[in-house]
């Protein structure tokens, strides 16, 4: 069962790999495996299509993990977008070392 969902919102300009995003905590710094998507906001046109590349899981100098990735829009305008991630606590500790 999911725990917890990271939420936030951009705006896409069309083109590829447009919007670079980070998901990190400051209170448990490693927290994962982590489903990311993006969702264009209430009310966009129907021919928006939002991709997610090159998402990865990454560590910082210190040891802490956290989560990056980018969004593409494939459609012909900008568009609000939300950036949405579901994380498993209970696969934590078979997750990250």
């Amino acid at each position: 069962m999911p725990a917890s969902i990271v939420f936030d919102t951009v705006t896409v300009a069309p083109g590829r790999k447009t919007v670079w995003f980070t998901i990190e905590w400051d209170e448990a710094p490693n927290k994962g495996p982590i489903c990311c998507m993006a969702s264009p906001a209430p009310h966009e046109p129907a021919e928006t299509k939002l991709v997610v590349e090159d998402f990865a899981t990454c560590r910082h100098p210190n040891g802490s993990v956290f989560y990056a990735g980018m969004i593409s829009n494939l459609g012909a305008d900008a568009t609000g977008a939300r950036i949405m991630g579901v994380y498993f606590p209970e696969l934590e500790g078979a997750w990250i070392v």
